[in-house]
């Protein structure tokens, strides 16, 4: 009789859930992914001159575990999940047990952050505010994927929102209860919550490795690995002559929520030629017209943990651009029109096209 329980238990395994088993076993040994970045082209004058570049920078990095514990709706979530599981408690218990599991991680976030802000020499008002738009961009991530699921499960045709406040508006609307939403919110996961996260402006060479030596090792507790604050090597957009040309050269700017996704595991070429959180566009000029052929592809590559297999998706480099300005006449013309001429006088037209 075991004998028979045990060949029917195998068969189960092996017939009817076998499949089943054998992705989650796949997904087990499919390494950590990475995004490859590219590179943006650059812009050149007729006479081979760069007028707009990619440099390599330092930028601070903040990891999700520690932005978490500044937003409000965190906190609310995890009463939420202690009510869930202690029906018999009240709702000041909640607040007294996630104040005494996150309290102290708090409290070290705080230490932390104000350490960072005596490295790098900005106020903590500035820091705070960054973390706010970040805790923002991340919860209208998983509201969004949340209002897909709930779609899904609910075997309801899909409401396409032309931006984030219609999709928060429509998924109220769906489950009007604030606390199930917010349930359902924080059951999702995006990517943006498992990798640093930049803030504020480039850093000095120096204050990177004040960082970095600073705080290796310090970590929040509460049995995470992730270094709350670490150095990421990224690139910025260079404009070596500054305001000359400036309104035919264009500049790049922040994308806006609405055009926002969150980052598939698994991408095909199509998706990650998308935006994402952090990613920059040309807003005007040249940068703005071209943004196609210059802001190329980024790449894709995860490598399986056993088997000697790597899935590498090549990032695309954009292209670069030569126009037909001459810059250097450019500045000349300018400075004319600003006062440096025979007769020392400034005209109209300084400031606009010539």
């Amino acid at each position: 009789m075991a004998m028979g329980i045990l060949i029917a238990r195998l068969a189960w395994l092996q017939l009817i859930h076998g499949r089943e088993y054998a992705l989650k076993a796949e997904t087990l040994l499919e390494g950590r992914y990475e995004w490859l970045d590219t590179a943006r082209g650059t812009i050149y004058d007729c006479r081979g001159e760069i007028l707009s570049v990619d440099q390599p920078v330092f930028r601070v990095c903040l990891h999700y575990k520690l932005i978490r514990l500044y937003y409000e709706w965190f906190w609310r979530d995890q009463e939420l999940r202690y009510l869930n599981a202690h029906p018999d408690k009240t709702p000041d218990d909640a607040i007294r047990y996630v104040q005494q599991e996150y309290g102290p991680q708090r409290r070290k976030a705080d230490g932390i952050l104000i350490e960072l802000a005596d490295i790098i020499g900005v106020s903590m008002d500035e820091i705070h505010e960054e973390i706010r738009k970040l805790n923002k961009r991340i919860f209208v991530l998983r509201t969004s994927r949340a209002r897909r699921l709930w779609y899904s499960n609910n075997n309801v045709p899909f409401e396409s929102q032309p931006d984030t406040r219609a999709i928060s508006e429509n998924f109220a609307l769906r489950v009007p209860n604030d606390n199930k939403r917010l349930q359902l919110i924080y059951k999702t996961r995006v990517w943006e919550m498992t990798q640093p996260q930049p803030i504020l402006k480039p850093i000095p060479r120096a204050d990177a490795l004040t960082i970095n030596e600073r705080f290796v090792g310090s970590l929040l507790g509460g049995g995470h690995a992730e270094r709350p604050v670490t150095v990421q090597t990224g690139k910025t957009r260079v404009y070596p002559h500054n305001e000359s040309a400036c309104h035919l050269i264009g500049q790049l700017g922040p994308i806006s929520d609405d055009m926002t996704a969150s980052r598939p595991h698994d991408p095909n070429t199509q998706e990650l030629a998308a935006y994402y959180s952090g990613d920059r566009r040309g807003w005007w000029g040249i940068e703005y017209i071209f943004e196609k052929m210059l802001r190329g592809r980024r790449g894709w590559v995860r490598k399986h943990m056993v088997a000697d297999r790597t899935v590498r998706i090549e990032p695309v480099f954009g292209a670069n651009i030569t126009m037909t300005l001459d810059i250097a006449l450019q500045k000349r013309i300018r400075e004319l029109f600003e006062g440096k001429n025979e007769r020392g006088e400034k005209y109209l037209g300084g400031s606009g096209s010539y």
